[in-house]
């Protein structure tokens, strides 16, 4: 009888035993004091239990960089009798596994431990792309913090530049052209005339750009026009190959940004050859993305149009290729670069609402795919002022209105409009000016009004002015090139960014003098 209850009680201690060990979500194994498996109730594909029992250590199948982690469990059980917890991911069976490792007893000495796995590698997964997307956030954060800043400060440099550029311009008209201060003079200009062209880089990076007029672009097109230019100064030692596939796909874009992107990727590889030599692929092609490449990249899914710059230069580091788009990282030498050109080319491809894909391996060549949405169909053409296509009218000593709080600035303004012709008056406050209009609403003929100051901005300015004059047709100049505001102004009829040169402000001034109002 008492042997019966003992069989029972061993036969139930037996039926629990094998219903935790056939548990198909449950990995037990033993392992004897040499780490060398004695017991596995499961493995993963492509093992079999047969392949380990007494063959190999616990060691052999995991990566490398978990062994001293492992080892650690293992002798804390055998010698303290402590369980503990571990993960390990396999090279073998590509799996990740969640490990608690316990001692086994006889006569109160331990004589083997138990490892109980879970497999964790859809959960690892997740975590992964967790991580990925919080580092892609942060990224994202990161250049937008540093983009106001650039922006900033590119906005106060213009208006430095706005008197550089413009006193050289006004000497240069002035100087005969046998004066031998000519040609320190043109420096100068020169000079401004690069360091402007530079801050507009920057304003693009810094995300103050994106009023000028989108139309139907046929990329490939743009594509061939940057290759046509980059072959009129080839490098003997790069090899260009193409494959612009126009297939009548459309992106709805700025052109001219679009052209810099391409440029930009261009150069960028040329530059990466231009010691070893190489080859350079550049491609245009009509692709569809699925909801979820679209969810990763910040996209909508559908059709697009994939640009592909690819090289096979001596490719980046992990490290260089995490901060291929930070601005001002660059890897070139002093002067050669100015950390602008790809997160210019990340800055305009998020405008456009698409993404840019960067891919390498050192030694292995880069690969940029900038995927731009397609335009829709059947959208129709933007308007653009009717100011832009206008011919210059004549000017009888036409009056100016001129507004800027800075008095450099607002001083070269109006030495460049009575220079060919203007009556100007000039006043650095915007209450000022809107009082003068007040007082004599037909005594001028264009208002030219500096967009940031202190008391009204621009766009405030020639919005109570309009109340006052509707047909006095208005130019805004701004340190910013983000001039989307100036269409809820109607009577603004053309922008200009600083610092433009004296014959962009008097055209500018002219097709607004031109336009319907």
């Amino acid at each position: 009888m008492h042997s019966g209850v003992d069989e029972t009680v061993v036969r139930q201690l037996e039926e629990r035993w094998r219903s935790v060990v056939d548990n198909p979500f449950v990995h037990v194994a033993i392992l004897d004091r040499s780490y060398v498996f004695e017991y596995v109730n499961q493995v993963s594909p492509p093992l079999t239990p047969a392949d380990l029992i007494g063959r190999v250590t616990a060691f052999e199948l995991v990566a490398p960089e978990f062994h001293a982690e492992m080892r650690a469990a293992f002798e804390k059980a055998f010698s303290e009798g402590i369980p503990t917890h571990y993960e390990t991911y396999s090279d073998i069976t590509k799996r990740w596994l969640s490990s608690a490792v316990g001692p086994i007893t006889r006569d109160g000495v331990v004589t083997a431990i138990a490892v109980v796995s879970r497999e964790v590698t859809e959960s690892k997964k997740t975590e992964e792309e967790n991580r990925r997307i919080e580092a892609q956030l942060r990224h994202a954060q990161k250049l937008d913090t540093l983009g106001k800043l650039a922006g900033g400060i590119a906005h106060d440099f213009n208006n430095l530049l706005v008197p550089i550029l413009g006193n050289a311009q006004l000497a240069l008209r002035a100087l005969d052209l046998r004066d031998p201060v000519r040609d320190r003079v043109q420096d100068i200009a020169n000079a401004a005339a690069r360091a402007r062209d530079l801050v507009r880089r920057i304003l693009v990076f810094g995300r103050a750009v994106g009023a000028e007029p989108r139309e139907s672009v046929a990329v490939a097109d743009v594509a061939r026009e940057v290759l046509e230019f980059l072959e009129v100064s080839p490098q003997p030692n790069v090899r260009i190959t193409t494959d612009l596939v126009d297939d009548g796909t459309r992106v709805h874009g700025v052109p001219g940004q679009l052209h810099q992107a391409i440029t930009n990727l261009c150069t960028n590889s040329i530059q990466a050859l231009r010691r070893g030599g190489g080859s350079l692929e550049v491609s245009v092609e009509t692709l569809s993305v699925d909801s979820v490449f679209a969810a990763k990249h910040g996209m909508r899914m559908g059709t697009v149009v994939r640009i592909r710059v690819r090289d096979d230069g001596p490719g980046m580091t992990e490290e260089t290729l995490e901060r291929a788009f930070e601005p001002f990282f660059t890897t070139k030498a002093i002067g050669e670069g100015t950390g602008l050109g790809l997160s210019t080319v990340h800055a305009i491809v998020a405008r456009h609402g698409g993404t840019v894909v960067a891919n390498s391996r050192f030694g292995e060549g880069a690969t940029f795919d900038v995927y731009l949405p397609a335009e829709k169909p059947n959208t129709p053409p933007p308007e653009r002022p009717s100011t832009l296509d206008s011919a210059p009218a004549e000017r009888p000593a036409k009056h100016i209105l001129c507004v800027d709080d800075d008095p450099s600035v607002l001083r070269v303004l109006t030495l460049a409009f009575e220079a060919t012709g203007y009556r100007v008056t000039a006043t650095r406050s915007s209450m000022d000016a809107l009082t003068k209009v007040r007082a004599d609403p037909k005594a001028f003929d264009v208002l030219v009004t500096d967009q940031t100051m202190p008391e009204l901005t621009g766009l405030d300015l020639a919005s109570r002015v309009y109340k006052l004059r509707r047909d006095l047709p208005v130019v805004l100049i701004s340190g910013y090139a983000d001039l989307s505001g100036p269409r809820r102004a109607p009577s603004v009829r053309c922008h200009v960014q600083k610092p433009a040169l004296i014959e962009e402000l008097v055209g500018a001034v002219e097709r607004a003098l031109s336009s319907d109002t």
